[in-house]
Order: structure tokens, then C-alpha cells, then sequence
């Protein structure tokens, strides 16, 4: 289960009236640097949401992907990509649903994956003004481990106090 029918309603409705900026995020550098080493043909953005960054801010070949808003039938089509990119994604993934998305960004990747998650609390609200959801700070050591035990080894590329990037190889395909 990627997540719960309550979590979606939640996200939907949150996501549908919030505007975003179209300033040009500093980590796309990082997908751009790895795709400039990796050449992908094909690259996936897991959880692009609305905003739909890497399509936005680069020219590599990108296909949006978020399991919120994306019909199964269409996630069926997929073969696996080159390179899988899941931005601040897991962070907001409900835990008894977080070990099915790695399994879920595994069983999409042929290359490699970058997977980057906030560091920080985060509380999202709706229009009520009550809580849409909590997001739980979880350490840098808890994230590799957590990518370690269902990916295998991960590799840290950047990490600041706010969030830790890693890429992850597929050598399983």
C-alpha cells in the first residue's frame, strides 16, 4: 500500500490550493550533475506532485509521477527508468506505507535512484485550518538506515541541517 485513502484526501486537498514558485530549486543542480555522468535516456520523477520540478527546470526526458494523482492503469505502462528521482517525497510518506513506496521507487528504477528527505518537522494545514498531516523529524542516520535496510547501500551526496541526499544503484536489474 503506497498509502491510505485518508492520507490521499488530505494530500489532494492541500496540494489543490497551494500555489508554487517557479524559482529553480537548488537540488535540480544535483539531477543535472548526475545526469550529466549517467546520460539517462529515460528519467522518473516519483511524487512530482503539481509543482513537477524536474520537468520544469531541466531538459532531460521526464515522466511525472505521483502515486496520489497518477491512475494505476497508466503505473502498469511503466518499464523502468533510467534514473528515478524522489525529492522530499518519503518525509511525507505514512510509515506502515514508507517500506511499499522504497519497494515501489525499487521496482521503477533500472539505474539509479536519487531520493533526498527533509530533515525538520513539518505541519501542513488545511483550509480549516486544522492539522492535514505531521511530518515526524527523522535523523540522517535513520534515513540511511532505513534506505539501507529495504534498497541495499546507499550513498550520501549531500546533506545540510534541513535535508540529506543520497543516490542509490539498482544492481539488482
Amino acid at each position: 500500500m503506497l498509502f491510505t485513502d485518508k492520507h490521499q484526501k488530505k494530500l489532494v486537498e492541500y496540494y489543490s490550493n497551494k500555489e508554487f514558485t517557479v524559482q529553480r530549486p537548488k537540488w535540480i543542480t544535483r539531477i543535472e550533475n548526475i545526469a550529466r555522468e549517467g546520460r539517462p535516456e529515460s528519467v522518473l520523477d516519483y511524487g512530482a506532485g503539481v509543482a513537477q520540478q524536474v520537468a520544469n527546470f531541466t531538459d532531460l526526458p521526464v515522466t511525472n509521477y505521483d502515486p496520489i494523482y497518477t491512475p494505476k492503469a497508466t503505473v502498469k505502462s511503466f518499464k523502468p527508468f533510467d534514473l528515478v528521482v524522489c525529492n522530499h517525497v518519503l518525509e511525507h510518506v505514512e510509515e506502515k506505507c514508507l517500506q511499499d513506496v522504497l519497494k515501489h521507487i525499487a521496482m521503477l528504477t533500472k539505474g539509479a535512484a536519487y531520493i533526498s528527505v527533509g530533515l525538520g518537522p513539518a505541519i501542513k494545514y488545511d483550509l480549516a485550518g486544522e492539522v492535514a498531516w505531521k511530518v515526524e523529524p527523522r535523523s540522517e542516520t535513520w534515513w540511511q538506515m532505513k534506505l539501507h535496510d529495504e534498497l541495499g547501500h546507499v550513498a550520501k551526496i549531500a546533506s545540510d541541517e534541513k535535508e540529506v541526499a543520497f543516490i542509490w544503484v539498482n544492481d539488482r536489474a
